[in-house]
């Protein structure tokens, strides 16, 4: 029986809880990471088995309640990866890669490939959608599934990574690839247009670099300010203090927006110059 499990940091000192576990059925493994949605959801491939399909899943990243499932073919090794237009693009071994819808999994398109397919494929700006199999590269059409081009080489076997100057990095188990995008100049400003969410491979979580942070800034314009950004529908605790003993509490708010961010003014005792955060949860 696959389990999906989540945890969540509930303090800045990395310490860890579990959110929820998830059941998914029996006889499939999970040989995949699962890429986010603009809204928290959760997307992940089970590899299916000589009994069982491959499915393709969406989660409340919250709650963990299943959204839906997409019965796929036998064999998804490949990461999802999502477009501007909300759809997802997996590969299969069964030598096909599917576009689906992630509000509720309908397929929009399949299109089949010459050979097997267990890398991620990466989403252009443009929004072409670039996938490999064992014996070439491919470039498709994102909203059609119709093929631009191909560059044929020994296959690709590492999730493909596209720069920000449009060229696409990938292997194929003992060479390193470089090749011009052309239309594609850098990935498409999706949720998680390819494998890690960007080149560098740093995901979306709330522990990434830019996830959560206090900056100063100004708000309104004139006033002194912090600017808290990090997850939305989280619940935040802000100390301040002007030594770094005795903090005192100075905000409890939750963040709203779909990327979570709020200003706030000046704290109102002195020039505080020194900040605590604290994650309470949701």
């Amino acid at each position: 029986m696959l389990k999906i499990y989540s945890t969540m940091r509930t303090e800045l000192k990395f310490r860890l809880a579990k959110r929820f576990s998830v059941e998914i059925q029996a006889s499939v493994y999970a040989l995949s990471s699962p890429c986010l949605g603009p809204d928290g959801q959760v997307y992940l491939t089970t590899t299916g088995s000589e009994v069982e399909f491959g499915r393709v899943y969406a989660f409340n990243g919250i709650t963990g309640d299943k959204l839906w499932e997409f019965r796929a073919g036998r064999y998804l090794m490949s990461s999802p990866v999502l477009g501007t237009n909300g759809w997802l693009y997996i590969g299969s071994q069964t030598k096909t890669v599917y576009a689906l819808d992630g509000l509720n999994g309908a397929k929009k398109w399949e299109h089949d490939t010459q050979s097997a397919i267990t890398s991620s494929a990466a989403v252009g700006v443009d929004g072409t959608v670039y996938v490999g199999d064992s014996h070439a590269l491919y470039a498709l059409n994102g909203t059609t599934g119709n093929p631009i081009w191909s560059y044929t080489n020994n296959g690709v076997s590492t999730a493909i990574t596209l720069t920000t100057n449009g060229t696409l990095l990938f292997g194929d188990g003992k060479n390193l690839y470089a090749v011009k995008a052309n239309s594609s100049l850098g990935a498409a400003p999706s949720a998680w247009p390819m494998f890690g969410q960007n080149c560098f491979h740093t995901g979306r979580g709330w522990s990434a670099p830019s996830s959560l942070r206090l900056n100063r800034t100004s708000a309104p314009p004139g006033v002194n300010g912090v600017a808290l950004q990090g997850a939305a529908g989280l619940k935040y605790r802000i100390d301040t203090t002007p030594t770094l003993t005795e903090p005192s509490i100075w905000s409890t708010l939750v963040l709203t927006n779909r990327f979570g961010s709020a200003v706030l003014p000046s704290p109102p005792i002195g020039q505080q110059r020194f900040y605590r955060l604290q994650v309470l949860g949701y």
